[in-house]
């Protein structure tokens, strides 16, 4: 009911249903009356029924259809309408609105037929171009707007591109109808087309008058070049600068680093920029440094400096720390804070401080004492101070033996390397320093100490696991010369990666290693000094109290002598041999004292040939034969038969032998037995003279060889030179001499000497020290002797 009451929506249905409801019961009562009338019966009925049914049905259906098409063709047509009406007014609104625009336009806007007569010119372009109000634009041509060297370019190049691209867009010139003058112009023409595929209609062209763009550009380009030039101005200022110098922003992120900055801090352009202030700061130091960064970007001053020089340091790429003197600005541009720090590395300038600071000190340690060992010691001290982390000294003593004298550190904490160091044997200690430094006398640095050479440093595991534990990392040491005498050397060691010895450090451990070899110089030749005083003290003792007996004896002769008449011939033989004796005995002395003399001037010399060691001691031992028998004392002598000849000075060595011989008769007592033997050692021969005495202390055994030394107990039994020239005879023979001893069972002393087969004929060679330095004591005894 509700669709067939309705007036606005189902019209086909609507009579389809208005069919289904009337014509059923119209068309049974009339099927009916046939069936009455006998026409045909019932089934006849139902078929003739549903055939009229359904055409009713067909036909209402096509009806209403038609209709319905016929009322939707109208509907639409009526909506077509309708928009397009809206279409018009919407166009005509717009077209206002179009030419509204293109009127209150600054830019000129025209509009030209093909021919290129323009049609329609804006009232800006009016007056951009100074066209009188009398003059139509149709009595003009688009090419009369261009100044007169550019209207066949617009012909000709425009009127191209247009045909071509429908467009062309560039920079020209306008001239001004009035005045003539040109008008800097951007210029755009377009082809006006009927629809996109259609013909062409017109040409458009919008143009801007870009003077005040131009001026504006040329000032921009003044601007710029002043700029660049100012620019060119500072870079080169910052990039000729020998001080670093690099910008930060507000958070301290770096925005310029110049080329002094790179080569300071080791660092890139690229790897800088970007990067925080951290990036150049010790670890230690960046809190520090943020914050004071900070409190200058907020407050009032624009340019202080970033404390003392020396107090603040900066960090290099490889990690080294290095003291700086700096100093920060900054500079507000338009709201953007820039501060600029101009760094200065100042450890050239340090170093300088620190050397001059170190020579004076050192120069008034030289000054303290004339001891050599104290003042190196207090050099040690000097340099662990200021040089280094360890310092190592080593002297050449006069025999030119090399020992180790002390060895210091600057840390407390690492007394036990000092001990390790004084321990090691000085043959395997530092072999490539050292050694090279005795042999070559030259300064050796080693700037990075390597594996190999720690290793080298010392044999045993514990030792070189703790030389690693030391981290030591960088090594130079100096000769100490004086003279052309070597001294000592000096070793500095660096346990620390920020100071690694290069060749400055070499030239102050040089300079040190030269006032020092001549301080210590001046000290040994004062010891030497104040030994001659005591050997010359020594010899006028010696002198004095030996030459005394035969002197009294001579003496007592001589009065002996005047005071007989009738002295019998037998008692003038027993004084004249008093007198011989006394003058032998001064004799011997002074030959001991002339030896002696020569031995430590390095004059005395020896004539070797090729001798029978058995001949030459027995030739002493049957010469020392009445004095042991005086004390009932035995000789044993074991000289094998097949000794082989020996390269001597067959005199000098029956004074080595009648030295040792005596010395035994002198201190072995009655019935004591000396014995004298002899066997093949080696490349040498060896002889001994043991005697059954009470023996050398210990204490006593090292000195025995020492000029003028004696034992306590012994004090007036010689002159104390037996010893030390029967050395410097077997020294200059080519052999060495030793003493062993045994407390209460005697002592023994025992001498090498070469095989004659192994010398070749006559050979001369110098005894003691072999520096060509003459002995103070030495030159006064022969001035004295002379």
């Amino acid at each position: 009911m509700s669709v067939f009451s309705s007036d606005t929506r189902g019209g086909i249905a609507r009579r389809i249903l208005l069919v289904g409801l009337v014509a059923p019961p119209v068309v049974g009562v009339l099927t009916r009356l046939g069936v009455v009338a006998g026409w045909y019966d019932a089934g006849i009925q139902a078929a003739l029924f549903a055939v009229v049914m359904a055409a009713l049905v067909l036909q209402t259906t096509w009806l209403a259809a038609r209709q319905e098409r016929d009322e939707l063709r109208t509907r639409t047509a009526l909506a077509e309408c309708r928009r397009a009406n809206d279409d018009l007014q919407k166009a005509v609104a717009e077209r206002r609105v179009f030419a509204g625009l293109i009127e209150s336009s600054s830019d000129f806007i025209s509009i030209a037929d093909a021919n290129g007569t323009p049609t329609y010119l804006n009232p800006a372009g009016r007056r951009m171009v100074g066209l009188p109000p009398d003059c139509a634009v149709e009595e003009t041509h688009v090419t009369d707007y261009y100044t007169p060297g550019l209207r066949s370019f617009a012909s000709d190049v425009i009127g191209a591109s247009l045909v071509e691209d429908g467009t062309w867009k560039g920079e020209t010139f306008f001239r001004h109808w009035q005045t003539g003058d040109a008008i800097p112009v951007s210029d755009e023409h377009f082809m006006i087309r009927e629809g996109e595929t259609g013909g062409v209609l017109g040409m458009g062209a919008v143009v801007r008058d870009i003077s005040d763009l131009r001026r504006s550009q040329g000032r921009l380009r003044e601007s710029q070049d002043e700029l660049r030039l100012s620019q060119a101005k500072l870079a080169g200022i910052v990039s000729a600068s020998p001080d670093a110098i690099i910008s930060i922003d507000r958070d301290q992120r770096i925005t310029l680093f110049n080329e002094a900055a790179e080569e300071i801090f080791g660092h890139s352009r690229a790897e800088a920029i970007g990067a925080t202030l951290d990036l150049l700061i010790p670890p230690r130091q960046q809190a520090a440094y943020r914050e004071q960064v900070a409190r200058f970007a907020s407050g009032r001053e624009s340019a202080r400096a970033m404390g003392e020089p020396g107090e603040i340091f900066g960090r290099r790429k490889t990690g080294e720390e290095f003291p700086c003197d700096a100093a920060i600005s900054k500079l507000d541009i338009n709201g953007t804070l820039v501060m600029t720090l101009a760094l200065r590395d100042v450890t050239e300038q340090k170093r300088v401080e620190r050397e001059q600071r170190f020579l004076a000190d050192l120069g008034a340690v030289l000054s303290l004492t004339l001891d050599a060992e104290d003042t190196l010691a207090s050099i040690a001290r000097l340099v662990v101070r200021d040089l280094a982390d360890l310092c190592i000294v080593d002297v050449v003593d006069e025999d030119g033996r090399v020992r180790r004298l002390t060895v210091m550190s600057r840390d407390p904490s690492k007394t036990w390397l000092c001990d390790m160091f004084m321990r090691a044997p000085l043959e395997r200690s530092h072999p490539q320093l050292v050694r090279s430094v005795l042999e070559s006398r030259r300064p050796v640095v080693i700037e990075r100490l390597s594996a190999e050479t720690l290793a080298s440093l010392s044999p045993a595991e514990e030792d070189l696991r703790a030389l690693r534990a030391a981290n030591l990392t960088s090594v130079v040491a100096v000769p100490l010369l004086a003279h052309g005498s070597l001294l000592g050397v000096v070793t500095l060691v660096s346990s620390s990666s920020s100071r690694v010895y290069g060749p400055a450090d070499v030239r102050v451990a040089d300079e040190l290693a030269q006032r020092a070899a001549l301080s210590i110089a001046n000290a040994r030749l004062f010891a030497e000094a104040q030994r001659a005083v005591k050997t010359r003290d020594d010899v006028l003792a010696i002198v004095s109290h030996d030459l005394r007996n035969p002197v009294v004896t001579i003496g007592l002769v001589a009065h002996l002598l005047r005071q007989s008449e009738g002295t019998d011939k037998r008692k003038l033989g027993e004084l004249a041999d008093d007198i011989q004796r006394s003058v032998d005995d001064m004799h011997l002395l002074i030959d001991d004292l002339l030896d002696f003399a020569r031995i430590h001037s390095a004059t005395f010399s020896v004539e070797t040939r090729a001798d029978s060691l058995s001949r030459v001691v027995m030739a002493i031992v049957d010469r020392m034969k009445v004095p042991a028998g005086a004390k009932r004392q035995q000789f044993e002598v074991h000289l094998p038969p097949d000794l082989p000849e020996v390269a001597i000075d067959a005199h000098r060595i029956g004074q080595v032998l009648s030295n040792l011989i005596g010395n035994a008769i002198k201190f072995t007592p009655e019935g004591g037995t000396m014995r004298i033997s002899a066997w093949q050692q080696g490349d040498a021969v060896a002889v001994s003279v043991r005697d059954t005495g009470l023996g050398i202390p210990p204490e006593h055994l090292s000195h025995i060889f020492d000029r003028f030394w004696q034992a306590p107990r012994t004090k007036h039994l010689g002159s104390g030179l037996g010893l030390s020239i029967a050395k410097g005879i077997v020294e200059a023979h080519g052999g060495t001499i030793w003493a062993e001893s045994e407390l209460g069972k005697g002592s023994s002393f025992s001498f090498t000497l070469r095989r004659a087969d192994l010398d070749v004929g006559l050979r001369t060679q110098d005894a003691g020290r072999k520096e060509g330095r003459q002995d103070g004591a030495a030159a006064l005894i022969r001035r004295a002797l002379s």
